[in-house]
C-alpha cells in the first residue's frame, strides 16, 4: 500500500505545480480585463525578483487591538432589574 500512498502524493504535487503555474496568467488576464496598468518601476531600484524585499515596502502593520478597561466591569447607579414575571 506503500507505493499508492506515494502516487497519490506525487500526483497531488504535480496538481498543485500546474495548478499555481496558472496563476501569473490569470493575474495578467485579470488586469488586462479591468484596464489595471502595473506602477512604473521605482528609480535607483536595482533589487531584482527573489533578492530581498524592495526598499519602499513596509512592514506589516500589526492590527490595532482595542484597549479594554481592566478589572470587574462598572455598573451604574440604574439599580437592580425588575423582577422576572412570566
Amino acid at each position: 500500500m506503500q507505493s499508492g500512498s506515494a502516487s497519490m502524493h506525487v500526483s497531488q504535487a504535480h496538481l498543485a505545480k500546474e495548478v499555481l503555474a496558472e496563476i501569473p496568467d490569470q493575474i495578467l488576464g485579470y488586469m488586462k480585463r479591468y484596464g489595471i496598468k502595473p506602477r512604473p518601476p521605482l528609480q535607483g531600484n536595482t533589487n531584482q525578483a527573489g533578492q530581498g524585499a524592495a526598499p519602499h515596502m513596509q512592514p506589516p502593520q500589526q492590527p490595532h487591538v482595542p484597549q479594554y478597561p481592566s478589572g470587574p466591569p462598572q455598573h451604574h447607579s440604574m439599580g437592580p432589574p425588575p423582577p422576572y414575571q412570566p
